[in-house]
């Protein structure tokens, strides 16, 4: 496997950028060569995936339509532009037993235009796994990985990020220990997470006066980040992660899933990867609002 280093990535972001600019004539707002991609871009409000007719705007997309969308201010609109760009340099396996491996290159590029665009540096395991992927005749990827350095498991089969010591539930409340100068940050539970509190990973992280928080299972379905004020312990906001359009699960526990979190220009992003999806969403740090929601699970 080869991992490009950030500044050759970033490099490539630049010239994909460049190249899209000089190609073509900037779109006019609302001038999207006839593409639905209005009716995409809002779809991020909700919690649901868009449905096939919706995301098929970047399927039937030309290569030069792509190009152009690669610019385009709504991040939610660049990526997925992006992403199926890769999809096109990855040919679909010659049959089910002989699924084709991710074509590297591309990787490395939508890595540098991710770097790029969204102001972060994504960590080696999620590169990792995006380069794992193969694809298989009928257009489905799957992903492979071990878990990330950053994270442990204890005793009792949670999985804690490093920047945790201690995790305890309780009924309404979720006590953690090791995230700040504190012997413990108690927070209160919202609704929206009592049934992804176990087995979980857990992933937490301080910016300014708020906490936030994921604990997600193995399975690759939809779970909160809650956005906590760290003096009240009481949530400001909380979100839906999408992560498999598919929603399917083996029912195996050891079922690989990860996420991470990181902070870019005001806005705080989940990152994850699972057996049948990479995935990374991206929130206004103030108030919540979705500003990318992409998972490569989308329907087809």
């Amino acid at each position: 496997m080869v991992i490009i280093n950030r500044m050759e990535r970033n490099i490539g972001f630049v010239a994909a950028v460049i190249v899209a600019t000089i190609q073509v004539d900037p779109l006019l707002p609302g001038e999207t060569h006839g593409l639905r991609l209005d009716e995409y871009a809002t779809q991020i409000n909700v919690d649901t995936f868009p449905d096939a007719s919706v995301s098929a705007v970047f399927s039937e997309a030309s290569d030069d339509q792509l190009r152009d969308l690669l610019v385009d201010d709504r991040v939610q609109i660049a990526v997925r532009s992006a992403w199926e760009i890769v999809l096109r340099s990855t040919p679909r396996g010659a049959s089910a037993g002989e699924p084709a491996r991710i074509d590297s290159l591309a990787a490395q590029r939508f890595m540098g235009f991710l770097e790029g665009k969204l102001g972060v540096n994504l960590p080696e395991w999620w590169e990792q796994a995006l380069q794992s992927g193969e694809r298989f005749d009928t257009g489905d990827l799957v992903f492979d990985g071990e878990p990330p350095k950053s994270y442990r498991k204890t005793d009792d089969g949670m999985w804690l990020h490093e920047r945790l010591k201690r995790v305890e539930t309780g009924d309404d409340s979720l006590s953690l220990w090791g995230l700040t100068g504190r012997e413990h940050l108690q927070l209160m539970v919202v609704p929206a997470q009592e049934k992804s509190l176990w087995p979980n990973h857990v992933c937490a992280l301080v910016h300014d006066s708020s906490v936030f928080l994921i604990a997600n299972g193995p399975a690759p379905t939809s779970y909160p980040l809650v956005c906590y004020d760290i003096k009240t312990g009481r949530a400001s906001w909380h979100r839906s992660i999408w992560v498999s359009a598919a929603g399917g699960w083996s029912g195996s526990l050891d079922e690989w899933h990860f996420a991470e979190l990181l902070i870019g220009r005001d806005v705080v992003y989940v990152i994850g990867a699972v057996t049948d999806t990479i995935y990374i969403n991206g929130f206004r740090i103030a108030d919540g609002t979705p500003l990318l929601r992409f998972t490569e699970a989308y329907p087809q």
